[in-house]
């Protein structure tokens, strides 16, 4: 008889324990949620202690970005690996993630490349985006085209516009498959009406050009002009070239001015020697041979021969005084902007 009492009582010590057990996990999941890190910690760093792979996750998030707790790597991916080690797959993602940029372990590209691929198997579409690029760069792997392929298709088809603009990438320049434009337009299309930059530039250059779509300029300016918005610098550039030239819009110099004038900026050489050409003829705006001088000198210091032939020519109409000056206005320049 009291060996049936204690089977019953243990039983019961079993059951209500792990009722207990499974109530502070929800108490400390729902606090995470809401965003109350103290009493998240307080509830989940025991379960996580005891091998929870969902406290141990969150552990993870919470010293990665200092949620209730002093930031700290290492114990983010101590508390990401006791978790990938379980199975979470968005422990392995952010496991990977660490691995990969070294922090809070040194930096391993084969390891990042284990983890995100264990997570890309699960369906976890940012690993299969970093899987695919690891694979195009050879990080940590062989540099395989044809692997990043299957991996950015992965992503695409679960809507990463990045996976979707590599793919874009990849048919229009020939990589793992045939040159397709066609079918690179239909890639960037998907990430481009997703506000991708890059793919809306992209996507206004084959309308530009008519590659794998009809020729339309109309079409180009709209893709321009939103991934400009995005600063994009090609896109601006691109811009600019338009309405200077009245291509798909009517001749605007003081629009091209602008948007010349954003691109050189970000350090885009053809915009800086276009815009230093614009103030020397005086399009858009009074001619200023100091600001001429001033772009032509940025792109020359850049590289470009072109720009220093035209700093040649117009320093033979400048007075000492004046180059002095343009010249100091480069250096500032490049001294702020690092370009």
């Amino acid at each position: 008889m009291a060996r049936v009492l204690f089977l019953i009582c243990s039983f019961l010590t079993l059951i209500f324990g792990s009722y207990e057990a499974s109530a502070d996990l929800a108490k400390g999941l729902a606090a995470f949620d809401n965003k109350k890190y103290s009493v998240a910690l307080k509830e989940l760093e025991p379960e996580a202690g005891q091998g929870d792979p969902a406290a141990q996750y969150r552990l993870g998030l919470m010293y990665s970005f200092g949620w209730g707790v002093s930031q700290n790597e290492i114990s983010a991916a101590k508390w990401f690996a006791r978790s990938a080690d379980k199975g979470n797959v968005l422990a392995q993602y952010n496991l990977g993630q660490l691995y990969r940029q070294g922090k809070g372990a040194p930096q391993n590209f084969r390891a990042a490349v284990k983890w995100y691929t264990l997570a890309a198997k699960s369906g976890n579409v940012e690993a299969q985006f970093n899987l695919g690029s690891m694979y195009r760069t050879g990080q940590g792997t062989g540099q395989n085209d044809e692997a990043a392929l299957r991996w950015y298709i992965l992503a695409a088809d679960q809507g990463s516009a990045r996976a979707q603009f590599r793919l874009g990438q990849m048919y229009s320049r020939g990589n793992a498959v045939l040159k397709d434009s066609a079918i690179a337009v239909v890639w960037f299309g998907k990430a481009a009406r997703q506000g991708h930059a890059s793919a809306q530039y992209n996507l206004g250059l084959m309308y530009q050009k008519g590659h794998g779509a009809p020729q339309d300029d109309e079409i180009a300016l709209k893709w321009f002009n939103q991934a400009a918005l995005q600063e994009s610098a090609k896109a601006q550039y691109g811009l600019a070239m338009m309405y200077k030239l009245g291509i798909g819009v009517p001749q605007d110099y003081e629009t091209a001015l602008k948007w010349y004038n954003l691109a050189a900026k970000q350090g885009h050489i053809n915009a800086q020697i276009h815009l230093g050409a614009m103030y020397a003829l005086g399009q858009g705006t009074e001619r200023n041979e100091n600001w001429a001088l001033m772009w032509w000198n940025i792109a020359s210091f850049q590289g470009s021969e072109y720009a220093g032939k035209n700093r040649q020519e117009i320093m033979k109409i400048m007075s000492p005084e004046e180059i002095g000056t343009a010249q100091r206005l480069a250096l500032e320049w490049v001294e702020k902007n690092g370009r």
